[in-house]
């Protein structure tokens, strides 16, 4: 693993381990085994984008950047969705990216852009797809 990816996901799984949250997936630290945020949709094509640790608890879904200039995470409760879209704030990606939607308590909805190792997408669509509450 790379020096920035392998403390990345050691920080993350410490955090969750120090938290109690009970860990549903996590890539790993290296760049070919983690994985790429394209970003929100609220925030445009002109965002933050990079390199990661993806992880998904019992609690929420999370993204840290390797070079923990950014983030992004989203409690479980607030998943209203996920699907394969190959479009994405900054255009048209060759390969399909996990598209989240989620909408925090009294706020917007809005979607956050990810990829994982692709051939691990189909396991992270139906992972988040089983932590998304049921509404009535």
């Amino acid at each position: 693993m790379g020096s920035a990816g392998s403390k990345a996901e050691a920080q993350l799984r410490e955090e969750l381990a120090t938290n109690g949250e009970t860990v549903r997936r996590i890539t790993s630290g290296k760049v070919t085994g983690g994985c790429q945020s394209y970003g929100l949709a609220s925030l445009g094509a002109r965002q933050w984008k990079g390199n990661g640790v993806l992880a998904l608890t019992d609690r929420r879904l999370i993204f840290r950047s390797f070079t923990k200039a950014k983030s992004f995470e989203c409690a479980t409760q607030d998943l209203q969705g996920v699907e394969l879209s190959k479009r994405h704030p900054s255009g048209v990606s060759m390969v399909s990216m996990l598209k989240v939607t989620f909408a925090p308590p009294g706020g917007p909805s809005d979607e956050v852009f990810l990829l994982p190792t692709v051939k691990t997408q189909e396991e992270w669509v139906r992972e988040i797809q089983a932590a998304i509450p049921q509404r009535a």
